[in-house]
């Protein structure tokens, strides 16, 4: 049985507009700083979960575990969620700052050590 692949590589997820109500609830809470650090992944998913609800009530009910979940910080759709520490991240940006001023043509300073380059991204002095 030869069965070709299906490629779904370029599948997207369709892109879900914030209703103002869940934009209230976001901010009265003080959970909009925790809700932009989410993957934009999963801030489409919670809002997606919540406004393709029928009823009203289980819309609330979604809503009410976004939040909770946003406060906790450790969770997302019920599954542990471990945040992705910044400071990995940092040689990455470097690298990446490199990479873009060399396309510019920017003459970056080769005497800048990675360590210099990495807490200039950073914004640390």
């Amino acid at each position: 049985m030869n069965r070709k692949k299906q490629d779904f590589s370029r599948l997207k997820r369709e892109v879900h507009k914030m209703p103002a109500y869940v934009r209230r609830a976001i901010v009265n809470r003080g959970l909009m700083k925790a809700y932009r650090e989410r993957p934009p992944y999963q801030q489409n998913d919670y809002i997606g979960w919540i406004t393709r609800a029928n009823l009203e009530t289980t819309r609330r009910k979604r809503l009410a575990q976004m939040l909770a979940e946003l406060a906790r910080g450790d969770r997302y759709m019920k599954m542990d969620y471990k945040p992705k520490e910044r400071a990995n991240m940092l040689p990455y940006m470097a690298r990446d700052l490199r990479i873009a001023s060399r396309r510019l043509g920017d003459k970056t300073d080769p005497a800048i050590s990675g360590k210099k380059m990495r807490r200039r991204v950073a914004g640390i002095k």
